[in-house]
């Protein structure tokens, strides 16, 4: 029987993204009876003395969703183990010089099918986005969205808030403004 396969996962469980990702994982281990995974569901807990001592504790990966606690990115850039980042827009991947993996989504591609689900599937005529943050994937989902929209000739509102500009889907009082404004149906 060959040894099993030990994987280190960071995943954020108390997001769908990653309760999509560990479904995932699961699905995997499904066909794979001899992969363990070691889940660690939180940045605070992802340390980089967890990768340093990765290896000596018999890993042979390290999957990461999250960016960790303070060193845990450097940490993951030196590790001699391979290591999949998943979502995470590290700026320094690049200067990995041992194996990795960089999976992200396209989020101008999820932009545009959402612009472009409603444009046909659904008949309306009046369209808004409503930003979360200002992640980075958020801001390319939004813009690929208003492109869709304006090349099909529509207007896309996008909500703003004064009150939290920083979260503005967090401003009730104010997204229920903006959204009975809309021309319906939106």
């Amino acid at each position: 029987q060959k040894k099993p396969v030990k994987i280190l996962a960071a995943v954020q469980i108390a997001s769908a993204s990653g309760r999509d990702i560990l479904s995932g994982i699961f699905k995997f281990l499904e066909d794979h009876a001899n992969w363990q995974f070691h889940l660690i569901q939180y940045d605070k807990d992802f340390l980089p003395e967890a990768v340093a001592s990765a290896p000596e504790n018999g890993f042979d990966g390290i999957m990461a969703t999250l960016p960790g606690a303070s060193g845990t990115v450097d940490a993951l850039l030196k590790t001699p183990l391979p290591v999949v980042f998943v979502n995470v827009g590290f700026q320094d991947i690049a200067k990995r010089r041992r194996p990795c993996a960089d999976v992200r989504n396209d989020n101008a591609a999820i932009g545009h099918l959402a612009a472009t689900s409603f444009l046909k599937n659904r008949g309306y005529s009046s369209f808004a986005f409503v930003p979360t943050n200002d992640k980075r994937w958020h801001v390319e989902r939004g813009n690929a969205f208003r492109e869709t929209l304006s090349r099909a000739g529509m207007q896309c509102a996008t909500f703003s808030s004064a009150v939290r500009p920083d979260a503005p889907i967090e401003d009730g009082e104010g997204l229920a403004d903006f959204l009975s404004s809309l021309p319906k149906p939106a």
